[in-house]
């Protein structure tokens, strides 16, 4: 059905077709004719989806202003949707059509499901700009031909232009004055879109989609917006610059090892509790901030710092010695938040306080030791507690507006691929970020012992970046990655002796991700 709505002074045409009960919106990309005239060929095209959903394609509104953007675009497709009754809604766009269906992601969440975008952008490239503008030049001369061969050539495959590019020529056969405005105007709001400080705004299921072929919106652009959400740009975006963490010690110890749960610790925690790289508690917090700041001078010039309590179990102690101790470590202006690492059995209501306090002041994050959700391995490494311990101590840390950083271990003794893949997909569902951390079997600890009789073997670097593929994709958009790997003290590394080279071992991850264009998310199914 063809149909055409008014809503405070924005008239727009509409196709709706399909009898399911979900509600399904394509939103086209910049077009010379009206969806009314192709309204036949895309309901044909799009017939699979009609008995699961009721299908809407919008056009742009009828009387377009001359300074139109893809926010208003995409502001006034929400308030149509929004008069029709259409809510949590999948959407599709593409191209021009995938800007706006990100701009009402962001700014209309309530309205957007599922978001699926197409060879689109979340910003405006050199190359994008130059097409747009060759573009309006050749519609403003009224070149028709010429810019229909130029549409053709950038946007399809070699495939596609050379078994239908005849037909394709005829498509803006017979386009009026009035047409050939339209198009401009859509055209020139590309000009200036830029969303992509925005991306972590997105909060639904997103599914992006690159074409190689496409000239105009390479895969590139589309990899941009959908790789993973790496905390390097996180922290970009929250904190308007680049963020190094300082690692510090507290000189704090842990229950599993002071004789409260056990005397041994984990099975795979060294003797420095894990914190190998940290400063050493013998200096003063405000003296191990400094030395930490001269580790990294060389890399930061105009960047901030987090404070970062790493070794052992960073809340187990009197809350009187962690309030002096985490206050010395936010005081410095160059400080813009503070991140402890710790156990979620050693978060007591008056540490909470503490956190909740402190975090009014700086933006506090709280790294919770999970490893796995399966009971069996948390006994087996001596974990000491169970999974509903730590589901309590995410849920409290959020009451107080304390971001949550999971630790998880990928190759532990005895689990398959499809149990890291379950801690994975649970994590994901609860956290705020997460860390990927490989198995390092380390000199002294009691998994050395295992090791070195043959209990288990550690993971290869193939086997490795296989898995941490799927565990990106498996992870929601928004969950931010803060670790694709870790790196333990060469010194004392027994296996994998592959990862001790960091530098090879992120370029192959990177490659991997590239090669299999891995997107964050792109593997969660519906429950």
């Amino acid at each position: 059905m063809n149909d055409s709505i008014i809503v405070n002074g924005i008239e727009m045409d509409y196709i709706r077709f399909g009898t399911g009960e979900r509600i399904f919106v394509i939103l086209p990309g910049v077009d010379t004719k009206s969806i009314l005239n192709s309204a036949m060929a895309i309901e044909a095209g799009y017939r699979a989806f009609a008995k699961s959903y009721t299908v809407y394609v919008f056009d742009r509104r009828k009387n377009m202003p001359d300074d139109y953007t893809i926010r208003g675009m995409a502001s006034d497709t929400a308030e149509v949707m929004t008069a029709l009754g259409l809510r949590d809604a999948d959407i599709f766009g593409a191209s021009q059509g995938g800007m706006m269906g990100m701009c009402i992601a962001i700014d209309h969440p309530g309205l957007v499901r599922r978001l699926v975008v197409g060879s689109s952008s979340a910003r405006i490239t050199p190359e994008i700009n130059e097409g747009t503008k060759r573009w309006i030049e050749l519609a403003e001369r009224g070149d028709m031909t010429a810019l229909t061969a130029d549409f053709i050539d950038n946007l399809y495959s070699e495939e596609t232009i050379g078994k239908y590019r005849d037909f394709l020529m005829h498509l803006n056969d017979h386009v009026t004055q009035r047409d050939i405005d339209r198009f401009i105007i859509q055209a020139k709001a590309i000009e200036d879109f830029d969303i992509y400080d925005e991306l972590d705004k997105i909060k639904c299921p997103t599914l992006v989609i690159g074409s190689e072929g496409d000239k105009l919106l390479p895969a590139s652009c589309s990899r941009e917006i959908a790789h993973y959400n790496s905390v390097n740009e996180y922290y970009k975006k929250k904190f308007g610059k680049k963020v190094y963490k300082l690692s510090i010690s507290g000189g704090m110890t842990c229950p599993n090892r002071d004789g409260t749960l056990d005397t041994r610790g984990c099975i795979f925690c060294s003797g420095g509790g894990s914190g190998e790289f940290a400063e050493s508690c013998a200096m003063s917090i405000p003296e191990q901030l400094e030395h930490a700041k001269l580790r990294v001078q060389s890399k930061i010039t105009d960047g901030a710092y987090i404070a970062y309590f790493q070794p052992f179990t960073n809340t187990y102690a009197p809350v009187d010695k962690l309030r002096a101790l985490f206050e010395a470590a936010i005081s410095p202006d160059y400080i813009v938040g503070l991140s402890v690492a710790t156990r979620p059995d050693c978060l007591g209501e008056d540490v909470l306080e503490l956190l909740a306090g402190l975090n009014k002041k700086k933006p506090v994050t709280v790294e919770l030791g999970l490893q796995t959700i399966h009971e069996s391995t948390a006994r087996y490494i001596r974990r000491g507690y169970p999974l509903s311990v730590y589901d309590r101590a995410v849920h409290e840390l959020h009451a107080i507006g304390a971001e949550v950083v999971t630790h998880v271990i990928l190759g532990l003794p005895n689990e398959t691929e499809q149990m890291m893949y379950e801690t994975v997909s649970y994590v994901g569902r609860v956290t705020d970020g997460i860390k990927l951390q490989l198995l390092h079997v380390i000199d002294g600890t009691d998994l050395a012992g295992e090791y070195r009789r043959g209990a288990f073997e550690t993971l290869t670097l193939e086997e490795y970046a296989h898995i941490l593929c799927r565990c990106i994709e498996l992870l929601p958009p928004d969950t931010v990655i803060h670790r694709l790997t870790g790196d333990g003290a060469k010194r004392s590394l027994i296996a994998p002796l592959w990862s001790a080279d960091k530098k090879r071992v992120l370029n192959y991850i990177n490659k991997r991700l590239d090669a299999e264009q891995i997107i964050q998310g792109s593997a969660i199914k519906e429950v």
